[in-house]
């Protein structure tokens, strides 16, 4: 028996490891394999909000750019126009014999009771929608030569003038610093050019009577909402002929003078629709209704308001209905046809105001021999312009939207 020894029992064990408390592993330096750091997401995350930002900064510098871009280009769009306007001027002084100070539209543009004045628009903007009309047009000149002294603003200006108030080509010649045949050359040439483009084209198409109820008169609306048109005639004083049977023929023996005879229709809101070519003063209402071709316009269920002297009855299409006031079969109006009377004349006085609107173009004052054979053309545009007035009759026209 040893002494101290233990002797163990079974297979013998070798001594395990030792095992210590559990420890948080220590991040390792920067760049090393591993977790990645709170500080490293932070900075990639600010780097990539910066460059967000700076996205949203070029943004927004570009649409600043583009909206003040727009605002110069607007403002030197409004330059270029006030500079050309100047040139324009310029050249037109340069252009005239030692310098003859020429009457341009400019001069008056600013000021609408100028414009109307002058031209018979309303204003600046009136007159340049009638110039748009001609854009990129070729005038053939009457006379067989260009004129290319006058730009087309001027030109037309000159044959407004003309026409609204009157002047003779020397008093306008005088003005432009030109010789007489050359405004003649661009007044007749403008003229049949205004005629081809406002009138035949512009009034071709007569509003139908159902056009005409969206904006009727009150006077209209209780007995006569049917009326396509309301008729008159008006005479103009021209120029007494060399032959005498020629003078026969234009004597007037209503105003005892030598005149032109004219057709007028307008609808019931005062929109001139018709106006014919001029006849002899001695042709009766009868004879131009016939010869007009303004029955062709009518269909069945149309009216026509009249004066009591339109006695055409025979010549209306079938369906048409004429309003006149009506003739007494006793020396005195019964109170039914005072009231018709007075009611048909309320309607009627529309079509003297259109007349009278058509009648502030002095030119039809008196036609002399040299325009006579241009009175009709004269009479008709001076009828298609009466319509870029204001509204004849305001009341029908507060809810209407122009396309």
């Amino acid at each position: 028996m040893s002494s101290g020894v233990t002797m163990s029992v079974g297979p013998t064990q070798s001594p395990g490891p030792t095992h210590s408390p559990r420890r948080t592993q220590s991040p390792g330096p920067a760049g090393s394999p591993g977790r990645r750091s709170p500080d490293d997401y932070w900075k990639k995350r600010c780097a990539q909000l910066e460059t967000d930002l700076q996205q949203l900064q070029t943004q927004l510098k570009e649409l600043r750019t583009q909206r003040t871009s727009a605002i110069i280009a607007e403002s030197e769009n409004t330059l270029l126009k006030s500079q050309i306007q100047k040139l324009e001027e310029t050249i037109a002084r340069l252009r005239s014999p030692e310098g003859h100070p020429i009457f341009l539209f400019s001069w008056i543009s600013s000021k609408d009771f100028l414009v109307s004045h002058f031209t018979g628009l309303p204003n600046e903007e009136t007159f340049r929608a009638l110039l748009n009309l001609f854009e990129g047009k070729e005038l053939n000149y009457i006379k067989g030569w260009n004129v290319t002294r006058f730009l087309q603003t001027e030109q037309l200006f000159m044959t407004l003038l003309k026409l609204r108030r009157g002047l003779s080509f020397n008093d306008l010649a005088l003005r432009y610093g030109v010789d007489a045949s050359t405004v003649s050359n661009i007044f007749r040439t403008w003229l049949l050019a205004l005629h081809e483009v406002i009138f035949k084209r512009l009034m071709k198409k007569v509003p139908s009577r159902l056009q005409n109820q969206k904006h009727l008169p009150s006077e209209f609306e209780k007995n006569y909402e049917n009326t396509r048109m309301v008729i008159d005639c008006t005479e103009i004083s021209a120029a007494r002929p060399s032959l005498i049977k020629r003078q026969n023929e234009l004597f007037s023996p209503y105003k005892h003078r030598i005149t032109l005879k004219g057709l007028v229709g307008i609808a019931p809101h005062g929109v001139v629709t018709f106006a014919s070519k001029l006849y002899p003063g001695r042709t009766s209402d009868k004879e131009i209704v016939a010869h007009s071709g303004i029955l062709d316009i009518f269909v069945e269920g149309d009216f026509i308001m009249a004066d009591k002297g339109f006695l055409i009855q025979s010549l209306l299409p079938p369906g048409v209905t004429l309003n006149i006031p009506p003739f007494s079969a006793t020396p005195q109006f019964t109170p039914e046809e005072i009231e018709e009377t007075t009611s048909i004349a309320k309607s009627r006085i529309h079509v003297e105001r259109a007349i009278q609107r058509i009648k502030l173009f002095k030119i039809l004052d008196f036609i002399p021999h040299d325009l006579m054979p241009y009175a009709s053309e004269i009479f008709q545009v001076c009828a298609a312009l009466a319509n870029f007035r204001k509204p004849l009759i305001q009341d029908t026209f507060e809810d209407l939207e122009v396309e």
